[in-house]
């Protein structure tokens, strides 16, 4: 090894990039599979178009894996849901359930490992590399490699981008050494220390942690991952069992210190969304994310004596509304008054009606402001046609206050925007919120006072103000004790809204209050999901 070192180093020059890291090719059950099997074309199960807007589901026999694919506080651009989601889901037979989680995708790069020992396989089950220590290893999508013979074992040089860069790499060796080298082309590598411990297996890669846990970025998971490439980067998926997912769900979704009748209410409602929406996903690949487009997932991280409590004390509660799991959407607070789901999905639903939600006024962020040059507005929600901007309207709403639209007035027109599209290109919390058109100003203030100098600046992570330019009124000004300082600001638009979230169903900060004034989890579910009837064994 040493001497291919020296090779490395020798050639890197020549390549214009560093020495790559080479290692050996040992599966432990026999000879590795010359080629992976081929990878089912990538189901696109998240729609960015709408929080909910998956394919119709597609006929497939009854299962054990169950998954959902919507977001809890996600920024819907567009509301095109189907019907169909709103008509229920199956319910499943009451046997043990796993789910499948995609915690990454379209990576380049994993970073795995055990906190106690760790095993590799192959697609074919075949035991690949196995240590009892702690382990971290890096897996990332291959490349083309150049193929060396030593004595002890198989030993690979790369990875390169293209088989030209290769190639042009194994004529210089090969003169060297005076033999022919192989290129090969590895789909998938697994490194540990910079060294290449295994090249193509077979996809997917299964990782099992026969004690202890797996990790992802530091994150402790149960269950098991597996790894497998596919069109854009690599997908990672830990296979975990329901209860269990539902325990670090409930942890991510509510705070653990938070009342016990409010997590038992989102342990509810977090196992029967999961439940209705897998056999609607229509993804080969997974059952859910782990990102607020689905159901937040942090594995051990947000896991606590609480949450998994409130899953042991619901186990198996689901809720249905004429034998049907229902589509149990919920948010971090409705600003007040949740929303019926017609008028933010376009779908509706009995169960999704507009209710009161008054313990959303304790929410950290129930109010909120959002400031946007003009240009920066016009910019993001492609409507730059219009010219200058010379006002902006909300020309309907719905019954609870929450903007149908945003109309933006330009010196050559208007144009409408559905505002769950301004919600999402706008970064807007939600869509109960009130424009105000601000035209250009300049303010002078006084250096010496602070308070009006930062109320023109950005603070705290929101704009307060938009500072444009800042500038003294004279040298002389600069230098004197009552120095003044000049802004001008452009444009711009201030958007004053409640609320975090879609707002239908279940209101997160609602049930917190809900249940601090004595209500049961039972009674938070009935009043968020009209009608509903809680059914225990998974509704079987």
């Amino acid at each position: 090894m040493g001497l291919l070192a020296l090779l490395a180093a020798l050639l890197a020059p020549a390549t214009g990039s560093a020495a790559p890291p080479f290692g050996v090719v040992r599966p432990l059950d026999g000879p590795r599979s010359a080629a992976a099997p081929p990878h089912p074309q990538r189901v696109l199960a998240e729609r960015a178009l709408a929080p909910f807007a998956l394919p119709v589901a597609r006929p497939e026999p009854a299962r054990l894996h169950r998954g959902v694919v919507a977001p809890s506080q996600s920024v819907p651009k567009v509301a095109d849901a189907s019907a169909a989601l709103f008509r229920g889901g199956m319910l499943p037979q009451p046997r043990a359930i796993t789910v499948r989680v995609a915690l990454a995708e379209d990576a380049a790069a994993l970073a795995l490992g055990g906190t106690s020992g760790l095993e590799l396989r192959d697609a074919r089950g075949r035991l690949l590399w196995r240590t009892t220590a702690p382990a971290r290893m890096t897996v990332q999508r291959g490349g083309f490699f150049i193929v060396l013979a030593e004595p002890e074992g198989l030993s690979h040089l790369g990875p390169y981008a293209t088989a030209a860069e290769a190639s042009a790499l194994r004529r210089q060796l090969g003169l060297l050494l005076e033999r022919e080298l192989p290129v090969v082309r590895h789909m998938l590598v697994v490194e540990q220390d910079g060294r290449l411990l295994l090249g193509d297996p077979a996809a997917p890669l299964r990782l099992a942690a026969p004690s202890g846990f797996l990790t992802h970025r530091g994150v402790g998971y149960r269950g098991a991952l597996s790894v497998e490439d596919g069109p854009a980067g690599l997908l990672l998926v830990n296979t975990v069992d329901l209860e269990e997912y539902l325990a670090s769900v409930v942890g991510a979704e509510m705070p653990a210190a938070w009342p016990r009748e409010a997590l038992r209410a989102q342990a509810v409602a977090a196992r029967t969304y999961l439940l209705a929406r897998r056999p609607l996903n229509g993804n080969v690949r997974y059952d859910i994310c782990a990102t607020e487009r689905c159901q937040v997932y942090r594995g051990l991280g947000s896991e606590a004596a609480s949450t998994r409590q409130a899953v042991r004390d619901t186990e198996g509660e689901v809720l249905t509304y004429h034998d049907r799991l229902i589509n149990a959407l919920y948010s971090s607070n409705s600003g007040g008054v949740t929303e019926a789901a017609e008028h933010v999905f376009g779908a509706s639903a009995p169960y999704l009606r507009s209710v009161a939600s008054p313990g959303d006024a304790d929410a950290a962020v129930f109010r909120w402001t959002r400031e946007l040059r003009a240009e920066e507005l016009l910019a993001a929600l492609n409507a730059e046609r219009v010219g200058a901007l010379r006002g902006v309207a909300v020309p309907a709403r719905s019954p609870t206050g929450r903007a149908a639209t945003l109309r933006l007035d330009g010196v050559y027109g208007s144009v409408e925007v559905p505002a769950t599209t301004a919600r999402s290109a706008l970064g807007l919390r939600s869509t109960m919120f009130w424009p105000t058109f601000q035209p250009a100003a300049t303010i002078v203030v006084s250096a010496g006072d602070l308070a009006a100098r930062q109320a023109t600046r950005p603070a705290g992570g929101r704009r307060v103000g938009l500072l444009a330019e800042e500038r003294p009124r004279s040298a002389a000004e600069a230098r004197a004790l009552d120095a003044y300082w000049v802004y001008a600001l452009p444009p711009r638009v201030q958007l004053d809204g409640r609320g975090w979230g879609h707002g239908v169903g279940m209101s997160q900060w609602g049930a917190r209050g809900m249940a601090l004034a004595g209500a049961t989890y039972r009674a938070i579910l009935a009043h968020y999901y009209s009608g509903t009837t809680l059914r225990a064994d998974y509704g079987g």
